[in-house]
């Protein structure tokens, strides 16, 4: 899960990174005045969008209920959208739960 707000500019290269490693990946969108949706949607994510804009609690509330209506979901790691970190460590995460 990774929340986005105005990270239209990396947000299509994070999720493509990441889709190497991990099949899904959803953004919630919150509010965004840029093109940060659209551009999450390029890369193949699932894209929730927020009228405005909530706060990262708020993204990652409505993503967990999102995820609650999913099943066979065992793990959930969330990810920042900026493009600073490595995917590497979420699947080091992952590997290590």
């Amino acid at each position: 899960m990774i929340p986005t707000y105005d990270e239209g500019a990396v947000i299509a290269d994070v999720v493509r990174d990441i889709k190497t490693i991990f099949a899904h990946v959803v953004c919630v969108d919150d509010g965004s005045s840029d093109d940060s949706a659209y551009q999450a949607e390029s890369a193949w994510a699932i894209v929730i969008r927020h009228a405005v804009n909530i706060s990262q609690g708020g993204a990652l509330a409505t993503w967990f209920l999102f995820v609650t209506s999913v099943s066979n979901v065992r793990y959930v790691i969330t990810f920042d959208a900026d493009g600073k970190h490595d995917p590497q460590e979420a699947l080091a995460m992952l590997q290590h739960l």
